[in-house]
């Protein structure tokens, strides 16, 4: 699992929970993929979530239920860390900081403050309540029995 993802001098760093994988890319490229893997595009995300929640920066991206990427800053902004919110077991707060604990028990200090934090959670939890109810609210389940 994800845990989070960051910009280096040698290219993207993306911390899981058993490995740190280096790529040769940036966030948003790797972004785009695994939209593009889950079957849908960042750009039209992007612009469906500035839409329905009014955010047009730093918009989490719910990619299903074991990626849902909270973005420190902007999506093109290099020292942008992207936290996989699944992956925090505990969230502490210390002066304009918040101190985040993973899965894998690795810590990382995000420049961010507690409200800002509980913002980024709400947009996240919006718009992954809206990514659900409209799959789950499909008659869909008809045309499989």
């Amino acid at each position: 699992m994800i845990e989070y993802m960051m910009h280096h001098q040698e290219g993207l760093w993306v911390y899981q929970t058993d490995q740190v994988l280096k790529l040769s890319m940036t966030c948003k490229r790797h972004i785009k993929t695994l939209c593009e893997q889950a079957l849908f595009s960042l750009e039209g995300y992007l612009k469906s979530c500035q839409k329905q929640t009014g955010k047009l920066y730093k918009i989490p991206v719910v990619i299903d239920h074991e990626t849902m990427l909270i973005p420190t800053g902007g999506i093109r902004i290099y020292e942008t860390i992207w936290i996989n919110f699944p992956a925090i077991c505990k969230v502490e707060e210390t002066d304009q900081e918040m101190l985040l604990t993973f899965i894998s028990g690795r810590t990382l200090r995000v420049k961010m403050s507690r409200m800002q934090w509980q913002k980024q959670i709400e947009v996240l939890t919006e718009i992954r309540n809206t990514k659900v109810k409209h799959f789950h609210g499909h008659s869909y389940r008809k045309c499989l029995q």
